[in-house]
């Protein structure tokens, strides 16, 4: 899954609405150490906040689409939809920016069973652990499955 085109039609959004395409490198969605609730700048114009909600709006429809990398400065950011400052606007570009930086990202979903069978085999002893003795209550109704049991590996 790859929000491409969400991002490409992020960027024409930015270039109508500010006039110039983002075109500069930023390698993290919001400055380390930065904090937009402490914020003191002036507050955005009418018109203004409706650029930063619309970039909010598209920025979350991205977080949607796979691109979780942003969520975190994002929902920051949009904490401040009603009355945002210039700063505010600021950062959102910035994320505009990232996510220009970053659009070829995307998650890959292999269909097949993993082989793991070069992969150590870790033998654990559960009795000297926190899980002692825990049993799994599974209902004697439960229904079988519909389709092929999904196997998730990190």
């Amino acid at each position: 899954m790859a929000p491409f085109k969400h991002i490409e039609c992020l960027v024409s959004n930015h270039q109508q609405l500010f006039g110039f395409k983002p075109n500069l490198t930023v390698h993290s969605p919001l400055e380390m150490g930065d904090h937009p609730e402490l914020d003191t700048s002036e507050l955005l114009d009418p018109d203004g906040v409706q650029k930063h909600q619309s970039i909010i709006s598209s920025l979350q429809w991205a977080v949607s689409l796979v691109q979780f990398d942003i969520a975190t400065a994002v929902m920051t950011l949009s904490s401040f939809r009603s009355a945002p400052c210039n700063r505010h606007l600021e950062r959102a570009q910035r994320v505009c920016l990232y996510l220009n930086r970053m659009k070829h990202g995307m998650i890959r979903f292999c269909t097949c069973k993993p082989d793991f069978s070069d992969l150590p085999n870790f033998q654990f002893d559960w009795e000297a652990s926190f899980y002692v003795n825990v049993h799994e209550d599974i209902p004697e109704d439960i229904l079988a499955p519909l389709r092929n049991i999904v196997t998730l590996s990190h």
